[in-house]
């Protein structure tokens, strides 16, 4: 299963994408929407190694999902950090 954390949009004329290497891969233009997986306060990664920067003109707004049945949860090393109830957020 593939989850997206969030959504974002951007409101200026273009923003440009980048890879895992911080090279320039192309533009995403204004209107255009995108997932973000995972963030912190320099980066949205985008999927796929590809990431756009925090920037103004980039909005981002946080998801969740919601359980619809018992489900495990992995902390990132792979082990087993709890299971999650059907219904929980």
């Amino acid at each position: 299963m593939t989850v997206h954390i969030g959504k974002g949009e951007v409101r200026k004329d273009e923003v440009n994408v980048y890879d895992k290497n911080g090279r320039f891969i192309r533009t995403i233009k204004k209107g255009q929407q995108y997932k973000v997986y995972s963030y912190d306060n320099k980066r949205y990664a985008i999927g796929g190694g590809e990431y756009i920067e925090v920037q103004d003109g980039v909005t981002y707004v946080f998801g969740w999902i919601t359980v619809k049945e018992p489900m495990t949860l992995y902390r990132p090393d792979g082990t087993v950090e709890r299971t999650l109830n059907a219904g929980e957020q």
